[in-house]
Protein backbone atom coordinates (compact mmCIF):
# COMPACT_ATOMS: atom_id res chain seq x y z
CA UNK A 1 0.00 0.00 0.00
CA UNK A 2 1.35 3.27 -0.74
CA UNK A 3 1.19 6.83 0.56
CA UNK A 4 -1.75 8.20 -0.85
CA UNK A 5 -3.89 4.68 -0.37
CA UNK A 6 -2.92 4.95 3.66
CA UNK A 7 -3.79 8.76 3.62
CA UNK A 8 -7.24 7.92 1.88
CA UNK A 9 -8.00 4.83 4.02
CA UNK A 10 -7.15 7.25 7.39
CA UNK A 11 -9.54 9.41 5.98
CA UNK A 12 -12.38 7.28 5.16
CA UNK A 13 -11.98 4.42 7.61
CA UNK A 14 -10.68 5.97 10.52
CA UNK A 15 -12.18 9.39 11.11
CA UNK A 16 -16.01 8.85 9.34
CA UNK A 17 -17.55 9.90 12.27
CA UNK A 18 -15.27 13.23 12.52
CA UNK A 19 -16.54 13.81 8.52
CA UNK A 20 -20.19 12.98 9.16
CA UNK A 21 -20.12 15.47 12.08
CA UNK A 22 -18.98 18.44 10.00
CA UNK A 23 -20.98 17.30 7.09
CA UNK A 24 -24.11 17.26 9.66
CA UNK A 25 -23.14 21.28 10.76
CA UNK A 26 -22.44 19.55 14.38
CA UNK A 27 -19.41 20.35 16.63
CA UNK A 28 -18.11 17.33 18.38
CA UNK A 29 -19.44 18.87 21.51
CA UNK A 30 -23.15 19.33 19.81
CA UNK A 31 -22.86 15.71 19.21
CA UNK A 32 -22.16 14.77 22.24
CA UNK A 33 -24.45 16.51 24.25
CA UNK A 34 -27.06 15.29 21.53
CA UNK A 35 -25.90 11.45 22.05
CA UNK A 36 -26.27 12.45 25.98
CA UNK A 37 -29.89 13.74 25.20
CA UNK A 38 -30.99 10.42 22.83
CA UNK A 39 -29.69 8.49 25.52
CA UNK A 40 -31.50 10.17 28.19
CA UNK A 41 -34.59 9.86 25.62
CA UNK A 42 -34.03 6.16 25.18
CA UNK A 43 -33.91 6.17 28.97
CA UNK A 44 -37.39 7.37 28.89
CA UNK A 45 -38.85 5.42 26.62
CA UNK A 46 -37.62 1.95 28.20
CA UNK A 47 -39.37 3.06 31.34
CA UNK A 48 -42.43 3.66 29.72
CA UNK A 49 -42.29 0.32 28.18
CA UNK A 50 -41.87 -1.41 31.16
CA UNK A 51 -44.68 0.43 33.08
CA UNK A 52 -46.99 -0.79 30.47
CA UNK A 53 -45.86 -4.47 30.31
CA UNK A 54 -45.96 -4.00 33.85
CA UNK A 55 -49.55 -3.21 33.52
CA UNK A 56 -49.99 -6.03 31.01
CA UNK A 57 -48.70 -8.37 33.66
CA UNK A 58 -51.43 -7.63 36.19
CA UNK A 59 -54.15 -7.30 33.78
CA UNK A 60 -53.07 -11.45 32.19
CA UNK A 61 -52.60 -12.54 35.69
CA UNK A 62 -56.24 -11.24 37.38
CA UNK A 63 -57.41 -12.52 33.65
CA UNK A 64 -55.64 -15.87 34.30
CA UNK A 65 -57.16 -16.00 37.76
CA UNK A 66 -60.72 -15.51 36.74
CA UNK A 67 -59.93 -18.15 33.78
CA UNK A 68 -59.16 -20.60 36.65
CA UNK A 69 -61.62 -19.90 38.90
CA UNK A 70 -64.30 -20.51 35.97
CA UNK A 71 -62.80 -23.95 35.03
CA UNK A 72 -62.74 -25.00 38.24
CA UNK A 73 -66.27 -24.12 38.78
CA UNK A 74 -66.90 -26.12 35.68
CA UNK A 75 -64.67 -28.94 36.39
CA UNK A 76 -66.45 -29.08 40.21
CA UNK A 77 -69.42 -28.76 38.34
CA UNK A 78 -69.17 -31.81 36.37
CA UNK A 79 -68.06 -33.88 39.25
CA UNK A 80 -71.24 -32.91 40.92
CA UNK A 81 -73.09 -33.77 37.69
CA UNK A 82 -71.10 -37.41 37.63
CA UNK A 83 -72.20 -37.57 41.15
CA UNK A 84 -75.66 -37.07 40.28
CA UNK A 85 -75.95 -39.37 37.74
CA UNK A 86 -73.97 -42.23 39.76
CA UNK A 87 -76.35 -41.71 42.38
CA UNK A 88 -79.69 -41.83 40.03
CA UNK A 89 -78.46 -45.06 38.38
CA UNK A 90 -77.72 -46.80 41.82
CA UNK A 91 -81.27 -45.68 42.69
CA UNK A 92 -82.46 -47.29 39.44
Amino acid sequence: MDKQDKRIRASVIEQPLEGLLYDLDLTPEQCLSDVANMGRISIEVLRREIERLKKENEWLLEESITLYDLWHDVSCGDEDIKHKMQQALKEK
